[in-house]
């Protein structure tokens, strides 16, 4: 029972049939390129027609007078688009007349709106040809709902076109049953809207029906297949399905997804997949695939708690990340790959391989149902159901949402479906592309799954012609799928065993499509590539035989063996088929040549930082070929193959490479050894570098500072006090033209003599060369002393009032220092005031004195003594005398005492010095002022305390006369008494 849901979008062929009813002989009209309005449009037939039972669905105009009726009730259609839960191939057929006064012109453009109402398919990489008999007047695609014509080529040119009819027929676009509307009553229509012309219609459509059941089951679906092609492009999918179960009623499958986790209470099924890795490459793509999209499945519970059948999404989107291949190799990209995360990997020999890693399906760390952008802006999954499904969800209580919320709650998406897209080369018949995914999961390891795609060609071209008796041939190239005619010639050969081949003699009559060649009754096919003959013999067996073709495709020669295909393009014959009047219809043959081909090669070198990606163009002459997006992902090289080695006319074509330079970059293009080019792309930009100079200490006149890049001398420039000693060197490269690395830019100068240098800053933000005096000087310093030595002194020189450092001083060294090697300049450029200061020395002053360069500190000795004098008189006292002081016997100037009975006649000398300036110690004395008929004694009674004794020397006489009463001795002595005593 097959499952697999296929969105395939199959691309059918466009059928135009135009008839010219007035065609005047008229050259050298002007292009006027204008888009023509519908005023001069006649709408006279549309239909849409469901292949899938070959029937004309039935819509209804504005116009009709029963529109209104069947817009409200359209289950009067007699039929509807997806009718009995089928899907349908929609294609749509057109009809027009137009009619206008002026002659149309060259790159005029017609826009006929044709749009149903319903999916629409876009039909534009091949645009066809409008065709009247042989001639055309231009070609046209269906885009957005739209027919639009374009106006062009020899007979637009050459004739005056002002009427004419045409009939348009787009290819098949694919409407599944699940992807419309929903609704629980079965067979239940509703309309849609659509404009054919100026036209509104309404088309009907059937609901698809949605039922509700219990499940009680579970299954896991991994997968690859085509989604849908046409004649480029496949959709390939690969399903990661986790919790899933289908089953069949009447003709249709019904699809309930998550039934384990709605119906367990939100729990994750039994043995989910874990360690799940994909895995696929894709051969033959002319480009690399794309992600187109990433779709997470989900339904509800009714309020029966039953799980709801069908198909709902709406909160897709690119949910994996991609990472690019840069420099890496495959096996790199694989193994750092981190859950959803993916890579297409560009293998540079035509493949590109998927490798994608994905979470575990029963992690809730990983990627939930509430990260999805649109769960989270609808506040749960059970409210994005209600608010795009309202016809089903809309209904259910506001409870049962809620439940639904909580069952996906914080929960790993279950159901994926990868959508890509894979381009190939155009084809001209129904072509197989085969593709097998590598799945690894933990549980089912490694498996593969091969799927097998069909690229099929736009019908008209590709179908078979309705007489029996007729064959068509389409020529192709192989490579490019463009049709083949121009310089193709081909014979008709026929037999009757298969195995011995006779020409057929075409008739001009039998060529239905292409061309008779009279002169060599050889047959070329039309622009489309098509080469149809009729009237031939039943029968038989047929074959096309290629017998020239231009200089620049590959010679053929017959090989029954291996008939022509896209496999044996030098095969000259094309497959055998036979003739008969009783088959349905006539035979096609598809024939392919491919030019011979070449490769240039082109790879990107930078000089400089290298940009994101940058494009170049292949050029044949003035032509462009191809282009290419160089980048980290393809190591910055591209090789174009396939490419035309020669010319119409055999020559060699000289390839070309071009660039869209970058700004601020030039470019050198050269040729490699082995004929590839190689594109150097060298930065230009420039930058600046800034210098300042800053003095601490005198400035000089100039000093000169050179400029080196990467360690080299470039520049040198004098700065001068008038410029406010700045620079900028200007017009500097900002990378190295050798290796690309960007230069590094530093600032040196010539140093001036007795400077030094710091330079600071960065090539940015400019640098800073500061020049710092560094001449020195001495100080000397002499101790000298007035008083007695002392064994040691401390003096400290001070810079600018801050200490710089100390020395004791000592008799040993003479009571001399030098401070030596001191800077003579601050760091603010100003000269250093040094000065020196001294210990404090208790009895002692400190005097210091500039002495040339240096100084004399003088300690003076500040210790005193007193001289105490007492007087004492030995005679009448005098009413006062006068004391001099003297000092090691010499009189002390201005030093004197005054004693009297007003002081008692005592004194004292005071505050007087106590040593000599040589350090001995100072004798004081004293010494009075003479007074007459006085001597003066001076006493020391003890160390300056003195005691002056005034003695009254004047003298009296006393006169005696000796008087004898008695006899007379010979003498007698007299004794003088003074006070009695």
């Amino acid at each position: 029972m097959k499952y697999e849901r296929k969105l395939k979008k199959i691309f059918s062929w466009f059928f135009v049939s135009a008839m010219i009813l007035s065609v005047m002989s008229l050259s050298n009209v002007k292009a006027a390129g204008k888009e023509l309005g519908m005023d001069n449009v006649k709408v006279t037939s549309f239909e849409i027609i469901d292949t899938v039972d070959g029937k004309s669905i039935q819509y209804k105009k504005e116009s009709d007078t029963d529109y209104a009726s069947y817009e409200s009730n359209p289950a009067q259609f007699n039929n509807a688009v997806c009718q009995n839960q089928q899907d349908s191939r929609i294609k749509l057929k057109l009809g027009i007349s137009y009619e206008a006064e002026n002659v149309l012109q060259e790159g005029d453009t017609l826009t006929v709106n044709g749009n149903y109402g319903g999916k629409l398919e876009n039909f534009t990489e091949n645009p066809l040809p409008i065709k009247v008999g042989n001639n055309v007047l231009g070609t046209w695609v269906y885009k957005d709902g739209k027919f639009i014509l374009t106006f062009g080529g020899d007979f637009i040119r050459d004739n005056p076109v002002k009427k004419f009819s045409a009939y348009f027929e787009t290819g098949e676009m694919l409407i599944r049953s699940a992807s419309l509307e929903k609704s629980t009553e079965k067979g239940k229509r509703y309309v849609k809207y659509g404009q054919v012309g100026k036209e509104k219609i309404c088309t009907p459509f059937e609901y698809r029906h949605i039922d509700a059941s219990t499940i009680n089951n579970t299954k896991q679906i991994l997968s690859k297949s085509p989604d849908g092609s046409d004649d480029h492009r496949i959709t390939w999918s690969i399903r990661l399905f986790n919790d899933i179960y289908n089953k069949r009623v009447g003709n249709r499958y019904y699809d309930y997804f998550t039934p384990y986790l709605l119906e367990h209470n939100g729990q994750y099924r039994p043995n989910s997949y874990t360690g799940i890795y994909v895995e696929d490459t894709f051969t033959d793509c002319i480009k690399a695939p794309v992600l187109q999209s990433v779709l997470p499945w989900v339904t509800g519970i009714d309020d029966s708690d039953k799980v709801i059948e069908g198909w709902y999404s709406g909160c897709g989107g690119m949910l994996a990340k991609e990472v690019k291949q840069g420099s890496k190799s495959r096996e790199e990209i694989k193994n750092s790959l981190k859950k959803g995360e993916y890579c297409i990997y560009d293998n540079h020999d035509g493949t590109y391989t998927l490798m994608l890693r994905w979470w575990d399906m029963n992690d809730s760390n990983g990627l939930t149902y509430d990260q999805l952008p649109q769960v989270k802006n609808a506040g749960g999954v059970g409210n994005l159901l209600k608010k795009n499904e309202p016809d089903i969800f809309g209904k259910l209580s506001a409870a049962t949402i809620e439940k639904i919320n909580k069952l996906y709650h914080g929960k790993a998406l279950q159901n994926i479906i990868f959508y890509f897209h894979a381009n190939y080369t155009p084809v001209k018949e129904v072509t197989e592309k085969k593709n097998t995914a590598t799945i690894v999961t933990d549980q089912t390891g490694k498996k593969e799954y091969p799927a097998t795609g069909k690229l099929t060609p736009p019908k008209g071209i590709a179908d078979a012609p309705a007489n029996p008796l007729s064959i068509k041939m389409i020529k192709t190239d192989k490579n490019s799928g463009d049709a083949l005619s121009k310089g193709f010639k081909f014979t008709l050969e026929t037999s009757a065993d298969g195995n011995t081949w006779a020409a057929f003699d075409v008739q001009k009559a039998n060529v239905e499509k292409g061309t008779y060649n009279d002169a060599d009754k050889t047959m070329t096919p039309d622009e489309n590539g098509v080469l149809q003959i009729k009237n031939l013999v039943g029968g038989k067996k047929y074959r096309f035989v290629e017998k020239d073709h231009p200089k620049n495709y590959q010679d053929v020669v017959i090989d029954n063996a291996h008939p022509n295909d896209s496999d044996h393009t030098k095969s000259a014959n094309s497959k055998a088929v036979n003739i008969a009047a009783t088959n349905p219809q006539g035979q096609v043959v598809v024939m392919y040549n491919e030019k011979e081909t070449t490769e240039v090669s082109v790879e990107k070198k930078w000089v400089g930082p290298k940009k994101d990606s940058v494009t170049v163009h292949l050029y044949a002459g003035t032509k462009k070929i191809k282009s290419q997006v160089l980048s980290e992902s393809n190591q910055w090289k591209h090789t174009f193959k396939k490419l035309d080695k020669l010319d119409e006319n055999g020559s060699e074509i000289k390839y070309e490479v071009k660039e869209d330079v970058p700004a601020g970059y030039d470019v050198k293009i050269e040729k490699n050894s082995i004929g590839g080019f190689v594109v150097t792309n060298t930065n230009t930009e420039k930058t600046t570098v800034s210098v300042t100079k800053k003095w601490v200490g005198p400035e000089k006149d100039t000093v000169k500072v050179i400029l080196k890049a990467d360690g080299q001398e470039k520049e040198t420039y004098i700065l001068k006090k008038s410029e406010q000693w700045k620079h900028t060197f200007t017009n500097l490269d900002k990378y190295n033209k050798n290796n690309g690395e960007l230069i590094k830019y530093e600032v040196d100068e010539e140093v001036p003599a007795n400077y030094e240098k710091k330079i600071e800053g960065t090539q940015e933000n400019g640098y800073t060369i500061t020049n710092t005096n560094i001449e020195k000087i001495d100080i000397p310093v002499i101790k000298k002393w007035k008083g007695p030595e002392l064994g040691s002194v401390k003096i400290t020189l001070k810079a600018n009032g801050q200490e710089k450092e100390s020395h004791v001083f000592k008799a040993s060294e003479n009571w001399m220092h030098t401070f030596k090697g001191l800077p003579k300049y601050g760091a603010d450029g100003k000269l250093i005031v040094y000065k020196v200061e001294e210990e404090t020395l208790a009895n002692y002053t400190s005097e210091i004195t500039p002495d040339g360069t240096g100084f004399i500190v003088t300690n003076t000795n500040t210790e005193t003594v007193e001289v105490k004098v007492d007087k004492k008189w030995v005679g009448p006292k005098k009413d006062s005398v006068t004391v001099k002081l003297m000092a090691d016997n010499q009189e002390v100037p201005n030093k004197t005492l005054t004693l009297n009975e007003g002081n008692k006649w005592t004194g004292k000398f005071t505050g007087l010095k106590k040593y000599n300036d040589d350090g001995t110690l100072i004798k004081y004395g004293i010494k009075e002022v003479l007074i007459t008929d006085y001597t003066s004694e001076v006493t020391e009674n003890s160390e300056n305390n003195y005691t002056i004794t005034n003695t009254n020397t004047e003298t009296v006489e006393v006169k005696v006369n000796k008087k004898w009463v008695g006899p007379k001795k010979d003498s007698v002595t007299v004794q003088l008494m003074a006070d009695n005593d």
